[in-house]
């Protein structure tokens, strides 16, 4: 998978996570904020993921199967 569509995937996977997470956790006077920081943070987090290769940072790379592009 090229760089943009897993971007894209993670970032929507990021999103789900974040959003289930302030809804199930926060109460409701507090959940517009959770789902905010999640809308704002989720975007960077990805980017990181995918672009700076914070997968293989954490040693999760060769759990999902990623080879470096540096070939």
């Amino acid at each position: 998978m090229s760089r943009f569509p897993a971007y894209v995937v993670t970032m929507l996977a990021l999103d789900l996570l974040g959003m289930s997470l302030a809804a199930g956790v926060l109460p409701p006077a507090l959940r517009t904020y959770g789902f905010g920081a999640t809308l704002l943070l989720a975007p960077l987090a990805a980017y990181w993921l995918i672009y700076r290769e914070g997968f293989e940072r954490l040693s999760l790379g060769r759990l999902l199967g990623r080879e470096s592009d540096d070939e």
